[in-house]
């Protein structure tokens, strides 16, 4: 399966400052069936974990963490990056191989801390 961040339920792609704060996620099967769900989560950990329970095994989104990245990758899930804006587009380009596919040696490229409203949350200091 894969998944895909989405800004609606028709399939244009949401441009997020990072990969947790979406507010929808298209899961694609193996046949082509497209469902779109709210994002149950609030930040980019948790949804990583909640796209490897959906049994994702390809994630293509913009930026995200290097938390949520290592999630997804301990996982064995391969990320993508992509900035198209159409799910038809997105999934040609990975279809055809066109898609960056985000590892250790790319990473600092695709990678972000977080940032924003979750940030020191848990008594983080600088």
């Amino acid at each position: 399966m894969t998944a895909i961040t989405v800004r609606d339920n028709t399939g244009e792609v949401l441009r997020v400052p990072l990969f947790g704060q979406t507010n929808k996620v298209a899961f694609i099967d193996q046949d082509q069936n497209i469902i779109v769900e709210n994002n149950p989560t609030d930040n980019g950990k948790d949804l990583a974990r909640y796209m490897v329970s959906r049994g994702a095994h390809r994630v293509v989104t913009g930026h995200m963490s290097r938390n949520a990245w290592e999630i997804l990758h301990a996982a064995g899930v391969r990320v993508y990056y992509s900035e198209l804006r159409s799910m038809q587009d997105i999934l040609e380009a990975l279809r055809s191989g066109e898609l960056s596919e985000i590892n250790e040696s790319n990473s600092a490229q695709y990678l972000r801390e977080p940032r924003g409203r979750n940030q020191g949350k848990r008594g983080m200091h600088h």
